[in-house]
């Protein structure tokens, strides 16, 4: 492979996008969003249809796409091209570049604790066998093949996320509540408590049970892939106990994951949640808890939890009374079922999408395996 230098003024060669690491999505070989030139920036590495981008910090993020349009990106992203097109097919090096061994290559080259990126001596030193040119061809097509349905999985997906940013939206709209409409404190509806805070000090016989911590809590779902364990006094595990139907927020974390949120349906055997955790308990069945998770996810309280943070640094925290005081607009509970009904429907079917893209992904670098480093 071979590094792509041209350096350009945007502005002067009539270039219109750039982009930025923050456009290139995780495993995702398509570019769906870039800035605009005529907005501002200063980057002039160019890059031309056909190159391949790749992320050189934070190498680990799997940051990899394929141009479809001229434009000029960050420093932080190298442009690259085959170098013999005769050696190596120009169509098969993003498919090595997402290849699990080339990763590894590349975070194991990186230098830098907080923000660690690969330089390009160290890159251009992989190495691969390569299949004769015939069988790179016919590689080619099965991979293009599976790319086509990766592609096709990843739009649906992002199809149904806009169908559900528009009904949490037009339920909870974003500023001021209207003087028509009804709020009541988060603390009339429900019981609002924090996690356990691990200390050793802690008298008492103890065992160690599995926790739940910020980490886990995403946009609506859990991430149950890396849980850590916590040793805790056996009389206190009741009460850090999540309760199935319970909602759990983030309390802190940097200031993306603040107020995150998902319900807890038992996803995890035996378990505790930490003290940087919310779990959020309605108090009567007049309150649905679907319906307090899509409040907190929508744009009214996202607001809220933005107006309301303590930050340090990047770092954010909120008060267990602010949360409590958090006004939540009243719906009568036959209203609440039938919006929860369809935001279910939304969610069922974008976890179904979802689904179909990691085993699209998984079918891909299981195919791009043969072109393995050595």
């Amino acid at each position: 492979m071979r590094l792509v230098s041209e350096r350009c003024d945007p502005r002067g060669s009539g270039i219109e996008r750039f982009v930025g690491l923050e456009h290139i999505e995780p495993g995702d070989f398509s570019i769906h969003s870039w800035g605009d030139v005529a907005d501002g920036t200063t980057f002039t590495n160019r890059f031309r249809p056909g190159h391949v981008l790749f992320g050189k910090r934070r190498a680990y993020q799997r940051k990899i796409a394929i141009a479809s349009f001229d434009g000029v990106c960050s420093s932080d992203i190298y442009v690259m091209e085959s170098a013999d097109s005769g050696r190596l097919l120009s169509e098969l090096l993003p498919f090595i570049c997402q290849t699990d061994a080339f990763f590894e290559h590349a975070v194991g080259t990186s230098a830098g604790s907080l923000s660690p990126r690969t330089n390009w001596a160290s890159l251009a030193g992989y190495e691969l066998a390569l299949p004769p040119i015939e069988e790179q061809r016919q590689l080619l097509k099965l991979l293009s093949a599976v790319r086509n349905v990766f592609d096709r999985s990843v739009a649906m997906a992002k199809a149904l996320r806009d169908v559900e940013a528009a009904l949490l939206a037009d339920q909870f709209p974003s500023g001021k509540v209207l003087p028509t409409q009804q709020t009541v404190p988060l603390s009339d509806l429900a019981d609002v408590s924090l996690g356990y805070k691990v200390s050793p000090v802690h008298r008492g016989e103890r065992t160690t049970l599995s926790i739940v911590t910020v980490a886990q809590l995403q946009d609506g779902w859990f991430d149950l892939s890396n849980v850590r364990s916590a040793s805790i006094p056996y009389h206190m595990i009741s009460s850090f106990r999540p309760q199935i139907g319970a909602l759990l927020v983030t309390e802190g974390g940097n200031i993306d994951q603040l107020g995150r949120g998902a319900v807890w349906r038992g996803q995890l055997d035996d378990c505790i949640f930490q003290n940087h955790v919310f779990a959020i308990k309605p108090k009567s069945s007049h309150t649905l808890v679907d319906y307090l998770e899509g409040f907190m996810r929508s744009p009214r309280g996202r607001e809220f939890f933005l107006r309301h943070a303590k930050r340090t640094s990047n770092l954010a925290t909120i008060d267990k009374r602010k949360v409590e005081a958090m006004p939540v607009p009243v719906v009568a509970p036959a209203a609440q079922e039938i919006w929860v009904a369809y935001y279910l429907s939304v969610r069922r079917s974008l976890v179904e999408a979802s689904r179909r893209v990691t085993d699209a992904r998984n079918l891909m670098n299981a195919t791009s395996a043969c072109l393995r480093g050595i």
